[in-house]
């Protein structure tokens, strides 16, 4: 009955209509083969694989959907120069040789941050007492007295040691049992003042604040995110490579934003959007996503999510001459020529089905080792054919190939790729 059926429908379709339809259908069995991250969230925003596909009618792809700036690309081009790079790559505070591991530390953590702590602390500890006046007479909140910056630096201490030295309860650190006692945390403080300590807690004052200004999601640790985003641009400034990835910090608690992400080592966590020097993984700028009011700053309103990402968190690297290799998430022709208007070069993946993706690269059939590409002014968008369409952007590489050594034999690939493997990594280095 099936076969009945399919043919009568291929008597009613010309062998224009066949080929149309195949054409869409082997589209959507494309993806690139540089990036296989993906994640699992109800609450996700669309990416732009989504917002900027047209609702194409099924065997027909009408040429007035296809933009104008498409149309710009041509078949052949050459090696463009990269920008001149003007930015002074290296560490912006004293260090040398002699640097100890906590000093380096204390270059992040400075004492406005250990001042904080202790102030907020005591703060929402005041506050606590002020609001449960009858507290039962033997409460362990009755005992509180202030802290200071120094007793928080003891307590975050020991909190690291309690990474180290792991036992299944906090109780079991200061037991005197002698089969587990671990005599170092009584000597520095007692059990009933960590407790205390841990219960009150803060980094932010409750009371200010505003669900109109402020984040409800990290309100309680967003002058912590604020502190180090700030050192961690000001403390050392990046080379010329650099690469904006996502991060999965590992989280198996409740939380409404976790996300699962399989090939990430942590697979569940908090995603984080981050730039990093592409040699060494150093992270100067990052984004914490928390679902659908994720804050993404305000300096780029009007782009996709994922060019907004790439131009916040690059923000005050643009216009030196930097190059930012990029996965297929958030490629598109559109943010590559943005970057070029604030000489920035880009290297990296891409989708096909992005907004003025040009037309006849898409549509280009290969055999196994041959490309296709398409150049417009910097731009440079090449396919080649490994076991599957594997597609590339660069505003500096051209559509050269480079002999590599493999199982079969000596084979081509793309001398981009091997650019872009060399520099992409540098997010990845968890």
């Amino acid at each position: 009955m099936a076969a009945s059926s399919n043919k009568r429908m291929k008597d009613l379709l010309t062998d224009e209509d066949i080929s149309k339809v195949l054409d869409i259908e082997d589209e959507s069995d494309v993806f690139c083969e540089e990036s296989d991250d993906f994640w699992f969230d109800t609450s996700e925003e669309d990416s732009e694989r989504d917002s900027d596909t047209s609702s194409v009618v099924h065997g027909s792809v009408p040429c007035e959907e296809v933009s104008d700036f498409s149309q710009t690309f041509v078949p052949h081009g050459a090696a463009r120069p990269r920008f001149a790079f003007l930015g002074v790559s290296g560490v912006n505070v004293d260090f040398d040789d002699e640097t100890s591991v906590l000093e380096c530390f204390q270059k992040f953590i400075d004492e406005d941050m250990w001042q904080l702590f202790a102030e907020q602390t005591n703060i929402y500890a005041n506050q606590f007492l002020a609001a449960n006046p009858n507290l039962k007479p033997r409460s362990r909140a009755r005992s509180w007295v202030d802290t200071n910056p120094t007793e928080m630096k003891t307590l975050i201490g020991l909190l690291i040691l309690q990474g180290i030295v792991q036992k299944p309860e906090n109780g079991m650190y200061f037991s005197k049992r002698e089969s587990i006692v671990t005599p170092y945390f009584s000597q520095i403080m007692t059990e009933k003042r960590f407790h205390l300590l841990l219960k009150f807690l803060h980094f932010a004052d409750n009371s200010k604040f505003d669900p109109d200004q402020h984040h409800k999601k990290l309100y309680k640790i967003q002058p912590i995110l604020d502190h180090l985003n700030s050192k961690f641009s000001s403390v050392y400034t990046p080379e010329q490579n650099i690469c904006v990835d996502e991060s999965l910090l590992l989280w198996r608690g409740r939380l409404g934003w976790i996300q699962y992400i399989p090939s990430k080592r942590s697979r569940f966590g908090v995603k984080i959007y981050k730039l990093c020097e592409s040699s060494t993984g150093y992270v100067w700028n990052f984004i914490v996503y928390t679902g659908k009011d994720t804050i993404y700053g305000q300096r780029h309103p009007g782009e996709q999510t994922s060019s907004r990402i790439v131009l916040e968190v690059a923000h005050d690297l643009l216009d030196k001459g930097y190059c930012l290799y990029l996965d297929n998430w958030y490629t598109s022709p559109k943010l590559v020529d943005t970057l070029c208007t604030r000489k920035t070069d880009v290297v990296g993946t891409m989708r096909t089905n992005r907004k003025e993706f040009p037309d006849f690269v898409k549509r280009a059939r290969l055999k196994k080792g041959e490309t296709v590409a398409a150049f417009h002014k910097k731009q440079m968008i090449m396919k080649w054919k490994d076991k599957r369409d594997v597609v590339l952007v660069s505003t500096f590489h051209d559509d050269s190939m480079e002999n590599v050594t493999a199982r079969q034999g000596v084979i081509q690939k793309p001398s981009v790729i091997f650019d872009y493997n060399k520099n992409m990594g540098g997010s990845r280095q968890e």
